[in-house]
């Protein structure tokens, strides 16, 4: 099968489906081989008491970790309908061929039943942004791993005893290419050391600490994203990402509706992941205060941090929580108990130019209170405001228009005060005072399910400003869900 992945020179996709029956068990898929060294055997008594020591033992790969390093071989190019695609010479001393990605239609497996085979998710919600230091972009490696797991979930096959630590070490392993690494430092290795003994030991000692020292620095160190949004996972399945030694490779954790996690595993994963800078436990029932404890003090490079509907943590937790971490600019905690006027505003006022994603929805503020806070946050790309139909309406979109003018994502559903957009454009143009730049088309994003908003309403709007509304895009059913979350 190398082979042949290597002289079919129009193979584009690959995709691994090893599901197999619930026995089947992928450990087995990617375990590692050792095999003993033979040894030149000796007739001298004397050799042969200094012979007792172990045989030294050589590990080989399996040939599903083979077929998947072989992508990392090739140099890959993104390709469009409508993007030229960019040459890009094949280095002198290999003879693989230029591995394009093509454009392919994908939707949530996890949500949506789908037409075939091949309609598998790779733009997860959360998981596929365009994050700095996120390695698998173009990498059909990872990407495979990322369906295989997604499967199991459609399936309804993920559960704690599929995946354990062959799975994950391969997973950091081609997230951070050490194979690769490796087989270049072999090649270009010194010649054996002729010094024995001690000495000899010591050099070796100091050459792994060394290497390990090169692999966990943050500044060498590849970052790879994982999700197991809806699985169902558990003790043996973190225990076997700790084990791993996967941990320092995690930039982007989804976690999202995993019901059976909980603060003591969030405990045990985290502190082994200190590079995370995206993470989501959405849905995470059986959190507290708790994890945010353990957030706050093993992910300090955090950036984004999505909570809604861990209705078992308190505002001022969180509050807490994001005075540890200097770094993070977003934070979707709809649902949480006591958010109302006084923690809004103490949540803008920790950094209030420096906030670029807030969901606070099913709040208890009032609309002063809320105009109070947003107010300040002059720079806020991304607003949940789901369900607060005290305090949004179709005036408050107007107050949203004029305070907010880098905002391009909002979430109103289940406000069925809001019957009208206009109002936002209104205020988009009052602050804009006619000049060009209001005027000009800027991108928004609407996610209005159980709003007041009709087709009929959303026509008008675009009637009144059809330059302003040419990239507005709102959704009016269950669809879209993954549309507004930052992907850069």
């Amino acid at each position: 099968p190398l082979t042949m992945v290597r002289d079919i020179q129009t193979l584009y996709v690959l995709c691994l489906r090893s599901i197999g029956p619930p026995a089947c068990d992928p450990e087995k898929v990617f375990e590692q081989q050792q095999q003993q060294q033979q040894q030149p055997k000796s007739t001298s008594k004397k050799k042969k008491r200094k012979a007792a020591t172990p045989t030294p033992t050589t590990t080989t790969l399996s040939s599903a970790s083979k077929l998947l390093r072989l992508f990392h071989r090739r140099k890959i190019v993104a390709s469009g309908e409508n993007d030229s695609v960019h040459q890009v010479e094949a280095s002198e001393d290999t003879t693989d061929s230029l591995l394009l990605m093509p454009p392919l239609s994908r939707i949530p497996c996890t949500k949506h039943k789908r037409a075939n085979a091949n309609e598998v998710d790779l733009n997860h919600p959360f998981l596929a942004m365009a994050t700095d230091g996120c390695s698998q972009h173009g990498n059909p490696a990872l990407d495979c791993l990322q369906t295989y797991i997604d499967s199991l979930v459609a399936l309804s096959r993920l559960d704690d005893r599929r995946l354990g630590v062959h799975f994950f070490k391969e997973w950091a392993e081609n997230v951070s290419g050490r194979q690769q690494q490796q087989d270049n430092e072999a090649a270009a290795a010194p010649l054996p050391s002729t010094k024995k003994g001690k000495k000899r030991k010591r050099e070796l000692i100091a050459e792994q600490q060394k290497v390990q020292v090169a692999r966990l620095s943050p500044t060498m160190v590849s970052l790879g994203s994982i999700s197991f949004h809806n699985g169902m996972i558990g003790p043996k399945t973190i225990d076997g990402m700790v084990k791993s030694g996967m941990g320092p490779y995690v930039g982007v954790l989804d976690l999202t509706g995993v019901n059976s996690i909980t603060d003591d595993l969030i405990h045990q994963l985290l502190k082994e992941c200190p590079n995370i800078h995206r993470l989501s436990l959405k849905n995470c029932r059986k959190l507290t205060n708790r994890s945010l404890e353990s957030i706050s003090t093993y992910l300090p490079q955090l950036t984004c941090l999505d909570i809604g509907g861990t209705y078992n943590m308190r505002a001022d937790a969180v509050l807490h929580t994001v005075n540890q971490l200097p770094l993070l600019t977003e934070l979707y905690a709809s649902g949480l108990q006591h958010w109302n006027d006084v923690t809004i505003t103490q949540l803008v006022e920790l950094r209030p130019t420096q906030w670029k994603g807030l969901g606070i929805g099913f709040c208890f503020a009032t609309a002063a209170g809320l105009r109070h806070a947003l107010g300040q946050t002059t720079n806020l790309e991304r607003l949940n405001l789901a369900f607060c139909e005290t305090s949004v309406d179709s005036g408050f979109l107007g107050f949203l228009g004029r305070s907010l003018p880098s905002l391009t994502v909002l979430d109103i559903r289940g406000n069925q005060a809001v019957t009208s957009l206009t109002g936002f454009y209104d205020g988009r143009t009052h602050v804009g005072g006619g000049n060009s730049d209001a005027t000009t088309a800027s991108s928004l994003f609407i996610l209005a399910r159980y709003s007041g908003l009709s087709n009929s309403s959303i026509e008008e709007t675009k009637r009144i400003y059809p330059l302003q509304t040419s990239e507005l895009t709102v959704v009016m059913d269950s669809g879209g869900s993954g549309g507004g979350i930052r992907r850069k």
